[in-house]
């Protein structure tokens, strides 16, 4: 066990460290290292060049091409003479669509693709503002978790060390002290737990920010407690429907695949360009010419039959189409539970936190009578124990009750599409220094 100790705190000890930091500190960090923020703003660029790339096919296109070929002639009879010449042909192309309806089509879809990358991007970083905070509050409930430990185990080491004394004149019985000591073990090895815990809640901190953090700044101990508002999950749940980012982008990706199917249907109507050249031509030889060309026109393309294609890929759109509905009528399903379990947990967390507060004070008695009756002979060193220990677990569970209602908070902002910097700024605020070094 103490082995296992040893490793803990060494682990803890000698990785890279970073001095106390805040929320948005460490968001601040996460925003410019996430590899996810980073890849989906990547996405986002990408996609925007759709639309540039529409717009070229409705533009005019213009080529160049030239060649230069040496021809050399050499007759049968050894007499005749070798004869060269030279052929130069240079032209210029210019094509203007003028009917070429399932390009402008493409157009459309761009729009609808970036504004669904638009939602997927925001979304992500939504995403990375809860994970960030969740992952900062689970850092600080380990660090509760320890802090408790530790007390736990002072203070049973208290009671055993009074339990061999007690012992030592004959006022107990060898068992109280078995007894005590069975949970002095215990408390070792639960400490050596929260150990463990502390240091992975820091280690999955640091796989979202990329830094590691020594220590976080806590949470204020007189922490407002507010409801939603509006306080009504189906007022969440319509606003939700309104600025979901899932649900945007969902919207967005139905309407490309709408579009999709006029665009495959597009392949049966004609196609109309405007074309025109101007070209140089120059040979030699035997019969030397140099001249020049310029043409305009129309070009007409009616299609007629392509085997069936056009059909096959109306068909393929249409239930692309049919898929991509689907998954919007999903996404609305998912935010509504999202929200109302995001609401409830809101409302739950804040009973929770006040049902908790009135009982660390209603522990914290039973603690005092328990040892008291301990020392009169009423109570047994397991009754002292026990107490001991609803004590420091309510103080655990309130402390999680906390972490959990700011969390939650955000949460029901981001199920609703509502979730902005701010709103980390404002839970930011109710943080303050931490006035002790990192238990570990």
């Amino acid at each position: 066990m103490r082995i296992k100790y040893s490793v803990l705190l060494c682990l803890t000890v000698f990785a890279a460290r970073v001095p106390a930091a805040d929320l948005m500190e460490i968001y601040g960090e996460a925003v410019r290292t996430n590899p996810q923020l980073a890849a989906a703003k990547a996405n986002l660029e990408a996609v925007r060049e759709q639309r540039p790339q529409a717009e070229a096919g409705l533009l005019p296109t213009l080529s160049a091409s030239g060649s230069y070929t040496p021809n050399r002639y050499k007759g049968l009879d050894p007499k005749q003479p070798v004869i060269t010449s030279t052929d130069k042909v240079a032209s210029l192309d210019l094509t203007q669509p003028l009917f070429r309806y399932d390009r402008w089509i493409q157009l459309k879809q761009a729009d609808s693709q970036i504004a669904a990358a638009e939602a997927d991007y925001m979304a992500a970083s939504q995403d990375l503002m809860v994970q960030v905070a969740n992952r900062y509050f689970a850092v600080l409930e380990a660090q509760s978790n320890l802090e408790y430990a530790k007390a736990e185990k002072s203070a049973i080491g208290r009671q055993l060390d009074q339990a061999k004394q007690r012992f030592d004149v004959g006022l107990i019985a060898i068992t109280d002290v078995k007894a005590a000591q069975a949970r002095y073990d215990l408390s070792v090895s639960q400490e050596i737990q929260a150990i463990s815990g502390l240091v992975a809640a820091k280690d999955s901190l640091r796989e979202t920010v990329g830094t590691y953090y020594d220590s976080v700044d806590s949470l204020k101990d007189d922490l407002k407690l507010s409801d939603p508002e509006p306080d009504s999950a189906q007022d969440w749940i319509e606003r939700a429907k309104q600025h979901n980012l899932s649900i945007l982008s969902a919207q967005a990706n139905t309407e490309t695949a709408q579009q999709e199917i006029r665009r495959q249907r597009a392949g049966h109507l004609p196609t109309l360009d405007l074309n025109a050249s101007a070209g140089y031509v120059e040979s030699g030889g035997a019969f030397p010419r140099k001249g020049e060309s310029a043409e305009i026109g129309l070009q007409l393309n009616v299609p007629l039959y392509e085997g069936g294609s056009v059909n096959s890929r109306t068909r393929e759109a249409r239930s692309r189409f049919q898929e991509a509905t689907e998954n919007l009528s999903q996404a609305v399903r998912a935010t509504e539970l999202a929200t109302r379990d995001a609401f409830r947990g809101v409302k739950t967390d804040i009973a929770q936190v006040n049902a908790l507060d009135r009982s660390l004070e209603s522990t914290e008695v039973a603690v005092q009578a328990e040892e008291a009756g301990f020392e009169v002979g009423t109570r047994t060193i397991v009754d002292v124990l026990n107490s001991q220990r609803e004590y420091y677990l309510a103080r655990l569970n309130y402390a999680r009750a906390r972490y959990l209602y700011v969390v939650d908070q955000l949460r029901l902002k981001r199920a609703a599409g509502i979730l902005q910097e701010t709103d980390l700024e404002e839970v930011n605020r109710a943080l303050v220094p931490p006035t002790e070094p990192p238990m570990e």
